[in-house]
């Protein structure tokens, strides 16, 4: 608590009036902050974890948001893919828990952009909708072959054999990520590859 009061402008080395020093408690030595110390901190604010700030900590700082930076990509496929699915994070959650940049800045052709979605921003958007696909097939846009979602009909006849009558499709789901992907993704095939994201970038 003490430290943090002397991270402020007012309480910093050579403020003048309200300088602050205090004494540590196993050295005994007198300690204040320098006014030319800069703290500089990151959060990523989709981390559910440290989403919330004590109000004390969060006063004595001055924030600025940083949100997808369009200007950094190599690819503008790559940005129009990203739009797309932010815009649609948007629309169900909020500004906070859009796809960063990093994903595709790198990205320079369609097998790029396909593999990151597949191995990583898909499980992203899996665990910020609890699985709940039909979020996930929306964000996608996912509507006409080939999909990135296909319905897994084993566990489908599993769970009607457990149910023993007619499944209603508004109760459960069964989908599982297209295995077909991956394969396409590793033939390099751009054409293919382009399939996938055609929905995507409408």
């Amino acid at each position: 608590g003490d430290l943090i009061s002397l991270i402020e402008p007012s309480k910093r080395l050579g403020a003048g009036k309200y300088e602050l020093m205090l004494t540590l408690p196993y050295s005994k030595m007198e300690f204040g902050v320098p006014a030319n110390l800069f703290i500089v901190g990151t959060m990523n604010t989709a981390d559910r974890s440290i989403q919330l700030l004590d109000s004390a900590l969060r006063r004595r700082f001055k924030f600025v948001e940083l949100t997808p930076n369009f200007d950094v990509f190599e690819s503008k496929d790559a940005e129009k893919v990203l739009r797309k699915i932010n815009a649609r994070v948007r629309s169900l959650l909020n500004k906070d828990n859009q796809i960063g940049h990093s994903y595709l800045m790198f990205a320079k052709n369609y097998c790029e952009i396909l593999s990151a979605l597949y191995n990583k921003i898909i499980p992203l958007l899996e665990e910020y909708f609890y699985n709940d696909f039909n979020k996930v097939r929306f964000v996608l846009n996912d509507k006409t072959n080939p999909l990135f979602y296909v319905e897994d009909t084993e566990a489908k006849e599993a769970y009607r054999m457990f149910q023993n009558e007619e499944i209603d499709d508004e109760d459960r789901d069964f989908y599982e990520l297209n295995p077909a992907i991956a394969d396409t993704i590793e033939s390099g095939n751009e054409d293919e590859c382009k399939k996938y994201l055609a929905n995507l970038l409408m």
